[in-house]
């Protein structure tokens, strides 16, 4: 039995004989793809709110009928490829086919009453015409014709289906129709209508009153500023007293006068305030915001990033200097609200590849379609071996994100600078301007730290580098000092500019380090080279072998619009086959930080090349944030007992030389390491006798049997011996 969509959707019915489904269900467990189609029709059966096909117009569906034989397997065979075909390429079909299917076993077992009333209404609507159907045969083109030349036969009582007939209706078939699609009495379908309109009535009395209360004092207002703009007197009330008399009467008279809390504030302004003793409480400050002088916001000088801590901190400080600065010292200030300014587009110009974005709601990541608009504050990753292009600007200025990237596109200043928070990868940034000499403008943000980057001219390309420290002492956080970073200048000119407003311009084949800015002692200065990085060379990019392997395509062909993509990439670090697609796997899932996954991908997955890329992708995520050891110790507590999950966590954490130095006791912790069962960890127990001793060891995590790895290791301990540790005291 071949695995088909057919055959998946029985097979998730439960429908199969017994045989076939076992054999259906080894097939699903060995293709990668088959468990992903599983988990979609899974997911879109269960999805909330999701939209019928379309019935009309060049957009709509498989015709039913067409569905209807496939379902029921009496479809010829050369069209179930297209059908199969036309279900996957739509959510909506592929749920409704996948429905369908699963109430087809109920109705067979239950039969369902149909009147013939119904029967003779479906069959009066004839034939659907053959343009709207996604393909239909002749037989059946002229089984529809025949229907059609019944129709008066149908109209006049007598329902024909092909040569038999079903006889004339009478009342005791309708009487059979079931209760649910019965009509229900008019009582029951006025009653809600009724109840309805008495509520209405009986909220518009309650309310009624205080609606025309609150017009006739709005009347009022509008009446007495019109007077007080032509010069007049304020109308009052014949049975109100006259409210500037009455109080400079009890002013007069030694008493507290009694402000009646309706009356306007401007009432009072002109003629009371004058009069008051400077014993009384001055009055509350005017209301009428139409008339008092607000001064204008002045713009801020400072070009900088908002979105980012340090950005939002300074823009925020010089807003509240102008504004202060404007404003008369008797006066409060008058909140102003901030300057709205127009995000700069930016557009995923790529035609191909993946690039990844962080749904802030469900904090999972999802894939990006090609050709659409991002928005300012989209945190978006890009993985191992693909490319992203993105256009700032409709093309004044383009990043391509390579590698393991992942930035956050931040919200344009006030004079239209856009922004990207690199938290870690590569970049290239090139300016896009034809015929103009202007510099091009962008806001670079690692970590606290904010620079412009200014790329003078218009042939202008330079390459970003943020890499990810790792940790070499246990339980030691990274702090400040967390990156290593530099930009190389591969032509043309740029100018880098701090915070503080230091700039330094780095010219043709030139690379400047980046520091934190904190604590800076010494700013480095830039070097010439001869030779750029590899990976600033799109030609050596195009000739990787990873790029032309097959790898590649199984491994873009797991990503879906509107599918998680932690899901899928567990499936293949499971159960690929292919240790390279597994190794892409992994590394995504550290690209985004899933660092449960990635423990389990250590723990479970069968390629050491994958367990190599969750190893490296934990010891990056683990020392940038203090709590993230706790988390990490918990994950690993899921899958080993208390000792190994302790030896991994403090092999995660790392060592550095000294610690393997003149000391027996550290050395000989690795070479207990090398004897557990579980061959993670003594693939991380090798990984750091290799790299703290600077020499590859005969020592074979998996090659061999265990006596081999037990002479290696008795090899070890006699040089711990005869040095007195792993490394010899100078």
């Amino acid at each position: 039995m071949r695995l088909t969509l057919r055959t998946l959707l029985a097979y998730l019915d439960d429908v199969l004989e017994p045989a076939d489904t076992k054999i259906i269900g080894l097939k699903i467990q060995e293709s990668p793809m088959a468990q992903l189609l599983v988990s979609r029709i899974r997911d879109v059966m269960r999805r909330r709110r999701l939209k019928a096909p379309e019935v009309f117009g060049p957009e709509m569906g498989i015709d039913p009928n067409i569905v209807a034989q496939y379902l029921d397997t009496t479809l010829p065979a050369e069209r179930y490829a297209d059908v199969e075909r036309v279900l996957l390429a739509s959510d909506e079909m592929l749920a409704e086919a996948a429905a369908c299917h699963q109430v087809l076993p109920v109705w067979l077992a239950n039969p369902i009453e149909v009147s013939a009333t119904s029967r003779e209404r479906l069959y009066a609507l004839g034939p659907v015409d053959a343009s709207s159907q996604l393909s239909i045969s002749g037989d059946q083109i002229s089984a529809a014709a025949k229907l059609s030349s019944d129709r008066n036969a149908v109209r006049g009582g007598t329902v024909s289906i092909g040569s038999k007939s079903a006889g004339r209706v009478n009342d005791a078939a309708i009487s059979t129709v079931p209760e649910y699609l019965k009509r229900s009495p008019w009582y029951q379908r006025f009653f809600p209508s009724a109840l309805v309109a008495l509520l209405v009535v009986v909220c518009i009395g309650l309310l009624a009153p205080g609606i025309i209360t609150g017009l006739r004092q709005a009347n009022n207002e509008i009446q007495r500023r019109g007077d007080r703009d032509r010069g007049e007197t304020p109308s009052v009330p014949d049975d109100q007293p006259n409210s500037n008399e009455s109080v400079s009467k009890t002013i007069e008279s030694g008493l507290q006068p009694v402000i009646p809390t309706e009356l306007p504030t401007q009432a009072l302004a002109g003629s009371v305030l004058k009069k008051l003793p400077d014993n009384l409480d001055p009055a509350a400050p005017n209301d009428d915001f139409d008339e008092m002088p607000v001064p204008a916001p002045s713009p801020t000088k400072t070009s900088v990033t908002a979105g980012s801590v340090a950005a939002s901190k300074i823009q925020d400080k010089s807003l509240k200097d102008a504004a202060a600065s404007e404003l008369p010292a008797a006066l409060n200030p008058v909140p102003v609200p901030p300057e709205t300014i127009a995000d700069v587009p930016v557009a995923y110009a790529s035609m191909d590849g993946v690039l990844l974005h962080l749904d802030q709601m469900q904090q999972r990541w999802f894939m990006v379609p090609h050709r659409s608009a991002m928005k300012p504050g989209e945190v978006l990753a890009n993985i191992e071996p693909f490319e992203a292009v993105l256009d700032f600007e409709k093309g004044s200025l383009k990043a391509t994100l390579l590698s393991e990237t992942v930035i956050n596109l931040l919200k344009p200043t006030e004079v239209g600078i856009s922004g990207i928070d690199v938290r870690r990868g590569r970049l290239l940034i090139q300016s896009g301007r034809s015929g103009d000499d202007r510099p091009t403008q962008i806001g670079i943000v690692i970590g606290e730290d904010l620079w412009r980057l200014d790329l003078i001219s218009k042939d202008t390309l330079c390459g970003l580098e943020v890499t990810l420290r790792e940790s070499t002492q246990f339980e030691k956080r990274q702090d400040n000092h967390w990156y290593q970073a530099s930009l190389h200048v591969l032509s043309g000119s740029v100018k880098w500019t701090n915070q503080a407003g230091k700039f330094q311009e780095i010219g043709d084949h030139m690379t400047l380090n980046i520091s934190p800015e904190k604590d800076l002692q010494v700013r480095s200065n830039p070097i010439s080279f001869t030779t750029a990085p590899d990976w600033c060379d799109s030609t050596k990019r195009k000739a990787s072998p990873l790029r032309k392997h097959q790898s590649q395509v199984l491994f873009e062909k797991a990503f879906e619009l509107d599918q998680p993509v932690d899901a899928s990439m567990i499936t293949l670090v499971k159960n690929s086959k292919f240790p390279k697609v597994a190794e892409l796997a992994a590394q995504c899932l550290s690209a985004t930080d899933n660092y449960s996954a990635l423990v389990e991908t250590l723990a479970e997955c069968q390629h050491e090349e994958a367990r190599f890329a969750a190893r490296d992708g934990l010891r990056r995520w683990l020392p940038v944030n203090p709590d993230r050891g706790l988390k990490l110790m918990k994950e690993l507590e899921l899958f080993y007992p208390s000792a190994e999950a302790d030896a991994i966590y403090q092999m995660l954490w790392g060592f550095s030389r000294e610690d393997v130095t003149n000391s027996k006791s550290n050395s000989w912790l690795f070479m207990n390491w090398m004897r557990s069962p579980k061959p993670e960890i003594r693939e991380l127990a090798d990984y750091w006798v290799e790299r703290l001793t600077g020499r590859k060891t005969e020592y074979r995590a998996l090659g061999g049997n265990a006596a081999q790895r037990e002479a290696q290791i008795h090899r070890m301990e006699e040089h711990i011996e005869k040095n007195n540790g792993l490394i010899k005291a100078p």
